[in-house]
Parts: C-alpha cells; structure tokens; sequence
C-alpha cells in the first residue's frame, strides 16, 4: 500500500451506536434498514472495504470469534493475517470445551494443544512436517523413530510455541492485568483456566468468565488489525488500503443475543486503548441498555453532522446517535458507496509479471555483457591481418 493511501489509517475512530426507537416488531424492521443501507455502501455487488456483519448471536457465544473468522477482503486483495488472533482462539476454544478439566497445570497441554491445531491447518513451519511417525518395529525403525520425534517433531514444535509465546506476550499480552506476571502465553491462559474454567463449569452463562476470554479474544485481533506493512514491489505482502468495518446487530434487553452484543462492545472498549492504530470502525446498531451506556462512559446523544466530525478523531470516546420514529418513517436519505483504492489484478498475476520482467531484465543483463566480449575465434593480429607467423623477421635478430 502505497503511503499516499495510508493517512486514513493514521487514527483509531471511536465507537458509533445508533439507537432506534419501538417496540421488538419495529426494532427489528429498523435495524434492518439501517444496517442494509451502511452494507450497501460498503458493498456493491462485492466487498469494496473488509468488513463483518455481526448478527444476533446466543448469549454464550463470544463475538470475536466470529468476527475473526468472518473479516473477508474485497476481491484481488491479499487477506489479513491473524497468528494472534488464530493461536488464542485455539486455546480459549480447548478450554471451553472442556471446562470439567482442574484448573493449574495444564501449559504443557496447552502447548501441545496449539502445535497440533497449526500442524493439523497447515500453517507455517509446521504445517509442512509429516503427521504420520515411522513404524518401530525394529532396532533400525526405533532409531528412526527417535530422531524423527527428537528433530522432525519436538525440536520444531518447541522453537515454534517459544517464538510465538513470545511474540504475543512482548506485543500485547504482559501489558494486560490478566497476565499476572506469567512467563509465557500457554501459563497466562492455565492461570485464566484456573479460574473461569471452574465459573463455566458451574455455570455455562457466567458473565464475567465470558467477558474476561472475549477481552482476551478482541485484544488479539486488535494486534493483529494494526496499520498493514507497505508492499512495494512485493504482491503477496498485505495491501489493505481501507479500514475494516464491523457491523454489529445490538438487540433490547432481555432479547436473544443482547448479552453477547454488549460483552463484545464492552471488551472492545475496554481494549482499545492498549492497541495500536488503525483499529475497526465499529458501527452498532439497536437499542444499548442504560447497563452499557454507563459502562462505555455514558456518551451524549449526537446528531449526524456531529458525529461524521468524529471519524476523524484520534482516540475519541464513543459517539451515541438516536434515530427518531419520523426519521425512520421517512424516505431516508441516498448513501453513496465508498471508493478505496482497488486492484485491478490477483497478487499471483502481479507476482507473475513481477518475475517475467526481473528475468527479462537478467536475460538482456547476459546478452549485453556477452556482446562486449572478444571473439574467441579472432587470431588476427592487433594493427594487421597477418598472422604471427607471417609477420616474423626472416632472420633472427642479434
């Protein structure tokens, strides 16, 4: 991504809710015209920005998965990365299916856990090793099989988990209250299981467990949605050239789905300010409960021309916008789509014409130091056509 097209990335915009009014009937309805017209200029028969559209979900289930996993680009753009993002959702998803396990102990198989969830996706390094062990059926198949274990299965499984603990923990995880002084990320997670894994035993609903892994979860997407590296002349490396936009549905109090809308806004709020910039536009639309208001610091109500001056604000607090029953009755005003630069080709055909030309580059590099070179052929001498031979003196000199 060219820097021309990175000043928009340069600031972290605040958090929007648009409340509509009504009963559940005309909530629903309302919310749906709002969040098709944002989906329209943002999508034009094709995705023109990243983006997630969050649905009402069970009360249980954690956004921020979804959202992750749900993050699509617009066509010919390279996909984001997500290894924060990817490893902690593994371990949060281990511990919640199985919350019966004790608490303490359990970082080694936390571990191990991770390293068989990369290798089973085929991703990075070990990805590319071999799933299946060699048969020790005898003394030469024993040895074989102790060092494939030893430096075909363990000594990269192990250099694999120590750099991503500690790329999570130096980038974004010691910082946090709930790291409590753990070494590495697999002892952070058993100390977080130690406690919620015995809360969501008891019981599968309990709200502060669930708040205290969606905070885990939003934190490493976060990090893992910062400003994207320039590309340059490199296709495969990163080019979003837009911000990401999540959509979120915000049903009423005591609907399906309300308590995992306010736990992901909460954990978003809350994460924010640790992470570094660009950050999502988070749009969420429905009726907050005066629970969440208070919890997001009780913003004041704006009109549109107050909030559209917000975008542009670095770190600013969120931004409340009530819709009105007249205003939703009306016509409603044309929302044009957004026009972020595009690409026009597939990075595999970039990196084709890429490589097409540094090899025609090499190509007439060879061809013009070859044309420079004397002809091996040519005995003639220099100053003449005759031969050595025939321009000896014909006696031999004193």
């Amino acid at each position: 991504m060219a820097p021309a097209h990175r000043k928009n990335l340069a600031t972290k915009p605040p958090l929007f809710i648009l409340r509509t009014p009504g009963d559940a009937r005309q909530y629903e309805a309302a919310v749906h015209r709002v969040l098709e017209a944002l989906r329209r200029s943002i999508d034009d028969n094709g995705r023109l920005v990243p983006y997630a559209h969050l649905t009402a979900a069970p009360d249980t289930e954690l956004l921020s998965e979804r959202a992750g996993t749900c993050l699509q680009v617009p066509q010919h753009m390279v996909p984001d990365r997500f290894p924060h993002f990817q490893v902690v959702q593994g371990l949060v998803t281990y511990l919640r299916e199985r919350p019966e396990r004790g608490p303490g102990a359990r970082a080694r198989e936390l571990r191990e856990h991770a390293c068989d969830r990369q290798q089973a996706e085929h991703r990075g390094l070990l990805g590319r090793l071999p799933a299946s062990e060699p048969p020790a059926d005898s003394i030469r198949g024993w040895l074989l099989r102790v060092g494939w274990l030893s430096f075909a299965r363990k000594l990269p499984r192990r250099l694999w988990s120590g750099w991503t603990s500690r790329k999570v923990m130096r980038a974004w995880l010691a910082g946090l209250p709930v790291a409590a002084g753990g070494r590495t990320l697999f002892a952070v997670v058993d100390q977080v299981a130690a406690v919620q894994a015995v809360r969501l035993r008891t019981n599968p609903h309990h709200e502060e467990a669930l708040q205290e892994l969606e905070e885990l979860l939003v934190r490493a997407l976060l990090e893992d949605l910062r400003t994207p590296p320039v590309g340059g002349v490199l296709p495969r490396r990163r080019r979003r050239t837009a911000r990401l936009v999540l959509l979120v549905e915000l049903p009423p109090t005591g609907a399906q789905g309300a308590r995992a809308a306010e736990r992901f806004l909460r954990a978003l709020h809350r994460m924010r300010d640790t992470a570094a910039q660009p950050g999502p536009l988070v749009i969420a639309v429905g009726q907050p409960s005066p629970a969440l208001l208070a919890e997001l610091g009780g913003p004041p109500e704006s009109n549109f021309t107050q909030a559209g001056l917000q975008l542009g604000q670095k770190d600013g607090p969120p931004v409340l916008v009530t819709f009105s029953e007249a205003a939703l009755a009306g016509p409603g005003l044309p929302m044009g789509p957004v026009a972020p630069r595009t690409f026009e080709l597939s990075w595999r055909t970039a990196t084709s014409i890429v490589a097409a030309l540094a090899a025609l580059a090499l190509v007439g590099a060879g061809l013009t130091v070859a044309g420079s070179l004397p002809d091996p052929e040519d005995s003639s001498c220099l100053g003449g056509s005759r031969s050595v031979a025939e321009s000896a003196r014909a006696t031999p000199s004193a």
